[in-house]
């Protein structure tokens, strides 16, 4: 990331978040994911949606 900073830098412009652009806190959720998985793992149900096909995806809703 940090060419892109470095670029906006040199544009006079600065890159937020989504989150700060709201003014909210960055939660940064995707870098937490292997700690969130183990702390709160899916359910067995939803465990098992994921291994069906794509196409019955698409037509059945996740058990969430």
């Amino acid at each position: 990331m940090e060419p892109i900073f470095k670029t906006a830098q040199g544009a006079r412009s600065k890159i937020i978040t989504a989150a700060e652009f709201l003014g909210e806190e960055n939660r940064l959720l995707e870098a937490k994911r292997k700690q969130l998985f183990r702390d709160y793992p899916p359910n067995s149900d939803y465990e098992k949606w994921t291994k069906i096909t794509e196409l019955k995806r698409q037509k059945i809703k996740p058990p969430i």
